[in-house]
């Protein structure tokens, strides 16, 4: 799959082999790309606080994801 941000770094790919997961830094807003099925989260750690959240697609492929704190 291809992560691009919108941090001015050039975008990155990665390989997730079937059944495994890989930890990936990003910043800003976040673009996943892949030609087979994935399933992501985020994971944010502050100070002593951690949330996580899932990363649900859109039904459209071109839409955003918009990830809101509370």
């Amino acid at each position: 799959m291809t992560i691009s941000s919108d941090d001015d770094s050039a975008p990155r790919t990665v390989e997730v082999q079937a059944g495994s997961a890989v930890p990936t830094d990003a910043k800003g807003s976040v673009t996943i790309e892949s030609t087979a099925p994935v399933s992501a989260g985020v994971r944010v750690l502050s100070g002593g606080a951690i949330a996580g959240y899932p990363v649900i697609p859109s039904s459209e492929p071109d839409g955003e994801l918009t990830i809101y704190t509370r």
